[in-house]
């Protein structure tokens, strides 16, 4: 959901073209899709889930972008450590306005718990814009 929405944002910003975001999970499995309430969740606000898929952090992946968002601390963490020359852009989503805390993910949760953590991240994305403006630099 923090990718479809971060795409969202930078489209309706017009800077599709400047920015490539993306997702990958810490230790995903690689190619599962999206649940179906995040998929639901993301269809009310004219977001697409459905070619989503899953995959691993790599190396390149690292290198390849100069802003990783988590959304929990121990991921922060275990990047951080397995990727020590890339730690320095890594960041949770909260510390982008000034806060650290964790934004859990709400699988297994009711579809209200998907509808209140995709508000957060897309508070957090609108809030901190600046903030992301100036650290993917």
């Amino acid at each position: 959901m923090a990718m479809a929405l971060m795409r969202k944002h930078v489209q309706n910003l017009g800077l599709a073209d400047e920015w490539r975001v993306d997702s990958a999970g810490t230790w995903a499995t690689e190619g599962i899709g999206a649940t179906d309430l995040a998929i639901e969740v993301m269809q009310e606000q004219g977001l697409s889930l459905d070619e989503h898929r899953s995959q691993k952090v790599t190396q390149e992946m690292m290198m390849a972008y100069d802003l990783i968002l988590v959304m929990v601390s121990n991921h922060k963490e275990a990047l951080q450590v397995e990727f020590p020359d890339q730690a320095h852009k890594v960041f949770l989503m909260s510390e982008i306005v000034g806060e650290t805390y964790d934004i859990d993910d709400p699988i297994g949760m009711p579809l209200d718990d998907y509808r209140a953590t995709a508000e957060m991240i897309a508070g957090i994305i609108k809030e901190g814009w600046g903030r992301i403006v100036e650290l993917g630099r």
